[in-house]
């Protein structure tokens, strides 16, 4: 450790400064205190300590004092967290880096949001090109609850990457309809990856959030949709509103342009074109939480219902999807398909009978493989 032996017996039988005095003395006032007043917190208990003691302490230390001697404040209305029982459908594939998207179409959010003008209760869902931020569209529910609006919205999203050759993230939350297998049987043939929030973590959309607030804001006080008194009428505003957003507004995430020119400009080449978003570095814990919810997402569909060989293709097409997406770098190829089954029979996600449902060629190579491991 680069310690002298000399050293170290000098370092124990030392005695006590006057910073390790005063830590000790502090740390048994705090604990007085807390004894005597346990439902209060360290900011609490740092005021009464400069109050009532006349010490220059602040609450910082109070919080360490708090943290050393495990203590916290008590109340009745304890908060208790339960652990989820489903896993996250999609996993976040974005998390903090969405400054990095890096063209238009690339990245698309979506979410909803609840108007309430006069006497009308609307739930309006929207759907933002996160580089434009242009609304590419917009749907209007008169039911609590409805899922059409969302299904009508991403069928215009898929209408309008329809062509595209480069593939497009649809990032939202993990709404009951957003989660729906009709939901996201609609991008089965497109060129689309599925990324989703963390649950009870808005921030994980924040393109989204923060423009819901100023729309509200403006439809409310500059269109005056509160002075609306048929449904009719809302619509005629939200259409308006949406024609202003994209083509007059000036937003001050794409340097004061309008969403609409800010697009032009892109594809007249006027913008300087980047690879930031492939090239995007996620945090440690970030990276983690996404491979950990990607191969439980792997074990669970190999361990479904059906054909094994059905689900070992399945397994491969998906694989394929999330290659486009950061965080995954196996590739299932023909080639390789034995030294792979060995390894799912080692790791028992599959079974002897599993391997049954394969070619006879295939099982051949399996057998013979594993008889050269043995050896």
């Amino acid at each position: 450790m680069g310690v002298s032996r000399s050293g170290y017996y000098k370092w124990r039988k030392r005695d006590k400064s006057t910073r390790d005095l005063r830590r000790e003395e502090v740390i048994a006032l705090v604990s007085e205190v807390h004894k005597a007043h346990p439902s209060h917190g360290y900011r609490w208990v740092a005021a009464f300590i400069r109050v009532n003691y006349q010490q220059d302490i602040s609450d910082n230390y109070v919080y360490k004092a708090f943290r050393f001697l495990g203590i916290k404040a008590k109340t009745k209305h304890q908060v208790h967290y339960r652990p989820r029982k489903i896993r996250d459908l999609y996993p976040n594939l974005i998390f903090t880096t969405w400054d990095t998207v890096d063209r238009p179409r690339q990245v698309i959010v979506s979410d909803m949001t609840v108007l309430k003008p006069w006497i009308f209760y609307l739930e309006l869902t929207l759907y933002f090109d996160v580089f434009t931020k242009q609304i590419l569209t917009w749907k209007l529910s008169e039911r609590r609850g409805g899922r059409e609006q969302y299904l009508d919205g991403l069928a215009d999203v898929v209408e309008l990457l329809r062509g595209k050759k480069e593939p497009t993230i649809i990032h939202t939350d993990q709404g009951s309809v957003y989660s729906s297998k009709a939901y996201n049987e609609l991008i089965q043939d497109c060129n689309v990856v599925r990324s989703m929030s963390r649950a009870g973590k808005p921030t994980d959309n924040p393109v989204n959030e923060a423009l819901n607030g100023w729309i509200k804001e403006e439809l409310f006080i500059d269109f005056r949709l509160e002075e609306c008194r048929t449904r009719d009428a809302v619509k005629d505003v939200l259409c308006r509103y949406v024609a202003f957003y994209n083509r007059q507004r000036p937003c001050f995430a794409i340097g004061y342009d309008t969403p609409d020119n800010y697009c032009k400009r892109f594809y007249r080449g006027e913008l300087e074109k980047k690879d930031t978003f492939s090239k995007r570095i996620l945090t440690e814990e970030e990276m983690s939480d996404l491979s950990d919810k990607l191969n439980h997402q792997y074990i669970d569909l190999l361990n479904g219902d059906g054909l094994a060989s059905d689900k070992f293709w399945e397994l491969n097409r998906r694989i394929r999807e999330d290659r486009k997406s950061l965080g995954v770098q196996m590739e299932l190829r023909k080639p390789d398909l034995p030294y792979t089954l060995v390894n799912l029979l080692h790791e028992k996600i599959i079974t002897e009978d599993d391997l049954n449902q394969f070619s006879n060629v295939l099982q051949d190579a399996v057998k013979q493989l594993q008889e050269r491991i043995e050896e």
